[in-house]
């Protein structure tokens, strides 16, 4: 299994607050994931 593959299937919240499957967003076009960690 690839990162990619096991990603697909992670599902993550979006700026709506609804959730979306990660592989719905790359289903048709390449997708940038930028993960940011506030500290403070």
């Amino acid at each position: 299994m690839k990162v990619h593959d096991a990603l697909a299937e992670t599902t993550v919240l979006n700026l709506s607050d609804e959730p979306v499957t990660l592989g719905t967003l790359w289903a048709e076009q390449p997708a940038v994931l930028v993960w940011l960690r506030h500290y403070g």
